[in-house]
C-alpha cells in the first residue's frame, strides 16, 4: 500500500499488486533495452511510487542496486563515482539541484536518467540534452505502479516536451480530454473505498489531461486546475512557463484566487531572485493575452512539494 501525493486532496491509500509490480518493471526494461552491467542508483524516497518502482525493478529484472539514505546532492553525485550505476530515476527539482552542484560530468556517465513526478519544461529538456545527459521524460501514477510511457534514451530532443511513448504494459486513451490508463500495472483499488472511487476494471482516469498522437503522449494539466476568471479559461501550466523563462524566477506555481468581479483572477507564486512585480507583469504582457496575466503575486523562499518533488496545490 502506498498514498499519494495529495496533490489537490487528501492523500489515497493505493493497493499494488505483486503482478502491478511485476509488469510495471518488465515494461520499464523493455523500453530502456536491458544492457548487460545495469545497476541502479535509488535517489527517490521509497515511500513513494517512484523511489519503490526502482526497488522492485532491480529486484524483478536481477540487477544491483545502489542505494543513498536521502537525496542529498553531493552524496547522490558521490555514489554515481564510486559505484557506477547506469540508470536513476529523478524529478526535474533534483536533476536541477544536482547540475547546480557541478554534478554534469558525474550525470554524464548515466546511460538513461528517468525525469518524471512533475512536467519536465520543453526548453529544459533541450538544455539537458544539449549538455550531454541522457534524459528520459516519464509519466506515471501511483495508482498505476509508476511509468506507464517513457521517452526511449537518445530521443529527448526529439519528444521534447512530451511525456513519451506508452510502454509495452499499458494503454492509454483520451476520454474526453482525459488521459484514461488500462493494463496490467492498474492498481486494484483504493484501501479505503469511501474516499474516492477506484480502479474500474482494469482502467484508472487519472484526472489529467492529455493529448494521444501515433503513440507519444503529452500531458496537459489537471482536468480539475482549471482557472475561470471573467469567463475565460486560464490553464497554469501555460502562466507557468511562461514565467519560468524569465531570467531571475528559479521556481514557480500558478493557481486562482477567489473575486468579487471576475470570479476568480490569476495568482502567482514566485521564488526569484533580483526582480520585481512590476517586471514581471511586464514580461507576461509580451507573451500573454492580459486575461491570463497573474494579477495577484506572492513572493516565497520555496514552494510546496512533497518529497517525490510533486506540487502541494491545496497548500498555496
Amino acid at each position: 500500500m502506498l498514498y499519494t501525493s495529495g496533490t489537490t486532496g487528501d492523500p489515497k491509500g493505493v493497493r499494488l499488486t505483486l503482478a502491478n509490480q511485476v509488469a510495471s518493471a518488465l515494461g520499464c526494461q523493455q523500453m530502456l533495452g536491458a544492457q548487460d552491467g545495469d545497476r541502479w542508483l535509488l535517489a527517490l524516497p521509497p515511500n513513494h511510487v517512484g523511489g519503490l518502482a526502482v526497488f522492485m525493478r532491480a529486484v524483478i529484472c536481477n540487477q544491483p542496486l545502489i542505494t543513498v539514505a536521502r537525496f542529498q546532492e553531493h552524496a547522490v553525485l558521490e555514489a554515481i563515482e564510486a559505484e557506477r550505476p547506469t540508470l536513476m530515476s529523478v524529478v526535474p527539482t533534483m536533476l536541477t539541484r544536482l547540475l547546480d552542484a557541478e554534478g554534469l560530468e558525474s550525470l554524464r556517465r548515466l546511460r538513461a536518467i528517468l525525469v518524471g513526478g512533475a512536467p519536465a519544461p520543453e526548453d529544459e529538456v533541450r538544455r539537458w540534452a544539449g549538455l550531454g545527459l541522457n534524459v528520459c521524460s516519464t509519466y506515471g501514477l501511483t495508482e498505476t505502479c509508476s511509468q506507464v510511457t517513457l521517452v526511449p534514451p537518445g530521443r529527448a530532443v526529439e519528444l521534447a516536451g512530451t511525456a513519451g511513448v506508452v510502454c509495452p504494459h499499458a494503454a492509454v486513451t483520451i476520454v474526453r480530454g482525459e488521459i484514461v490508463v488500462s493494463g496490467p500495472s492498474v492498481s486494484p483499488g483504493y484501501v479505503n473505498t469511501a474516499l474516492a472511487a477506484g480502479p474500474d476494471g482494469g482502467s484508472f482516469a487519472t484526472g489529467d489531461r492529455g493529448r494521444l498522437e501515433d503513440g507519444v503522449l503529452t500531458v496537459l494539466g489537471r482536468c480539475d486546475d482549471t482557472i475561470i476568471t471573467g469567463g475565460e479559461n486560464v490553464r497554469p501550466e501555460e502562466v507557468e512557463a511562461v514565467l519560468l523563462g524569465q531570467p531571475h524566477v528559479v521556481d514557480v506555481a500558478v493557481a486562482g484566487r477567489p473575486d468579487e468581479l471576475w470570479g476568480e483572477v490569476v495568482a502567482a507564486w514566485v521564488v526569484a531572485d533580483g526582480v520585481t512585480e512590476a517586471e514581471l507583469e511586464a514580461w507576461c504582457r509580451e507573451r500573454l493575452p492580459g486575461f491570463k496575466v497573474p494579477r495577484r503575486w506572492s513572493f516565497v523562499e520555496r514552494l510546496p512539494r512533497s518529497d517525490s518533488g510533486k506540487l502541494l496545490r491545496r497548500l498555496l
